[in-house]
């Protein structure tokens, strides 16, 4: 089993860094792709602003990425810069966005909203890491950005390869105090017929309790099943969620689907450590059939900020354009 990893003393250099999510921020979107619903693809990563403390007319940013499966292929000006008369970007060493803008009005203090889009070609089934892997995206800024903090998002590829068992990754933001997010656990190109199993979904960590365990739907591979049932229990910031069932008829061999959307109450504002929380959600003890797949862990975001693009979502990436 592969496994996306970030440890707590890596996202607290990485994230505490920046300031708390309620003062004036930059931040920018993560981005995540799973093989096993698409191929290469597209991705837009939005810069971001947060509560502005004071009014911006000028400034340069850049956005930097550490995957190189990610290319750089245009910007585009965001709500907030509709209409400005400076704007231009260059790329720096294949891995860096440097976008200058300026305007005669500026944008106001107190504001939020999107300022930047960048669209990159997401190389996730095809790139040189050829494997599960997540890597930082960083922003910073001059100008009149000098004085607001940053906050940098994430690429996540997901590789799920034929006969493998996995968990969908993505993001939660604080919108209201919690939120219901579904998290599918899918079966990707059955090597064997499936007709019977069960495995446990576990959710911990030192941001275990972001998620926790709400209740479940079928997925469409089970929808018709004789016998289905999710077994949920939270222990603290621990969520542990057991899927059984049985049909007398199978899965076929070489089918791609979702076995369950297990859902989730995602505490992204009261109480969150920092402006971005990562938590793990890990397959374990497959039973019956399900015991010939490889298993693939997920990686939940929590993005503590109160704006976010009108286009987030999942879609065929869980964030594209």
């Amino acid at each position: 089993m592969r496994r996306l990893r970030l440890y707590p003393a890596v996202l607290l250099a990485l994230f505490l860094v920046y300031g708390k999510a309620s003062a004036s921020s930059v931040w920018v979107t993560s981005v995540a792709h799973d093989c096993a619903t698409a191929p290469d693809d597209t991705v837009i990563v939005d810069v971001m602003l947060n509560n502005s403390q004071s009014p911006i007319d000028d400034g340069v940013l850049f956005v930097s990425h550490w995957d190189p499966d990610l290319q750089f292929v245009s910007a585009a000006r965001g709500d907030l810069l509709a209409g400005w008369t400076g704007f231009s970007f260059t790329t720096e060493l294949g891995d860096q966005a440097r976008i200058e803008i300026s305007n005669v009005t500026p944008i106001p203090a107190g504001s939020s909203g999107q300022m930047v889009r960048l669209k990159y070609l997401f190389n996730c089934c095809s790139g040189p890491y050829n494997s599960p892997h997540n890597e930082p995206i960083t922003v910073s800024g001059t100008g009149d950005f000098t004085t607001t903090s940053f906050v940098g998002g994430q690429s996540v590829c997901m590789m799920a390869k034929p006969g493998t068992v996995s968990v969908a990754s993505g993001y939660a933001t604080c919108d209201s105090v919690s939120v219901t997010v579904k998290v599918p656990v899918m079966l990707m190109q059955s090597a064997v017929p499936v007709d019977d199993g069960g495995i446990q979904v576990l959710v911990s960590g030192y941001y275990g309790g972001q998620l926790t365990y709400a209740g479940y739907e079928r997925g469409n591979l089970t929808a018709n099943w004789d016998t289905f049932d999710v077994v949920g229990s939270v222990n603290g910031a621990t969520s542990t969620a057991t899927i059984t069932g049985s049909n007398a008829t199978a899965i076929p061999a070489g089918t791609s689907g979702v076995l369950a959307n297990l859902l989730f109450t995602a505490q992204c504002c009261a109480g969150a450590q920092s402006p971005v929380g990562h938590t793990e959600i890990t397959l374990q003890l497959p039973t019956g059939d399900l015991t010939s797949f490889a298993l693939e862990s997920g990686d939940w975001y929590c993005m503590t900020v109160a704006t976010k693009p009108a286009t987030w979502g999942h879609v065929k990436s869980l964030y594209r354009q």
